[in-house]
Order: structure tokens, then C-alpha cells, then sequence
């Protein structure tokens, strides 16, 4: 009998009180800087991908790797000049501006403080 008297105790004890979160907003909806492929623009903002904001994001990313991330960028390059030869076949692109726009920016020096 005692155990059923037990039981009925926990059952008319009061809930616990929980704190309400209080902590941080959660972020507003993200949307990644990424390449609008094969015109290369930013879907976000349009301007020439890798865009400022891409550039940031990447650089914190890949903050520890900088070599990962200059053969990230790599890629992109490769894929870039296969896309624009595509598209404007009677014209290779700027070999110098597409150096500069995919991996210049990724030399690990020019960003040490």
C-alpha cells in the first residue's frame, strides 16, 4: 500500500520550472555567396565569383588550411577557363585577371597581421 501512496506523491508534485532561452537569436536564413555557373557571378550579389563576402567566408573557413584553399580555388580556376572558352570561344580570357580573381587572394602572407 505504501507504494501506491509513493507513487501519488510524484504524480501531484509540480512540475519543474524551466528557464525560457535566453541565449542568442539564431541567425538569419544564410545565403552562401556561390558561382553562377558559367558566367561566374555571385548568385547573391553578382558581382565576379569569388565576391567579397565569398572571399571572407572562405578565408575564415579555411583559415588553418590556406594551402586546401588555394587548391580549392585552384579548381575553380580550371573550371572558370573552361567555361569562358566555352562561352566566348574567339577570345581566351585574361590569364592575369582570373590569376588574380581565384588565387591571388589566397597567398597566406598577404594576410598575416
Amino acid at each position: 500500500m505504501e507504494s501506491s501512496n509513493q507513487g501519488r506523491h510524484y504524480l501531484s508534485m509540480p512540475a519543474p520550472y524551466v528557464r525560457p532561452y535566453v541565449g542568442p537569436r539564431p541567425p538569419e536564413k544564410h545565403h552562401p555567396h556561390l558561382p553562377q555557373r558559367p558566367v561566374w557571378a555571385c548568385k547573391v550579389c553578382g558581382d565576379p565569383w569569388p565576391c567579397e563576402p565569398a572571399k571572407l567566408l572562405m578565408l575564415m573557413e579555411y583559415r588553418k588550411h590556406m594551402i586546401a584553399l588555394a587548391m580549392y580555388m585552384g579548381t575553380h580556376l580550371h573550371d572558370a577557363v573552361a567555361d569562358f572558352m566555352r562561352l566566348h570561344p574567339d577570345t581566351p580570357p585574361d590569364s592575369t585577371e582570373l590569376f588574380d580573381r581565384f588565387l591571388a587572394w589566397t597567398n597566406p602572407r598577404q594576410h598575416r597581421t
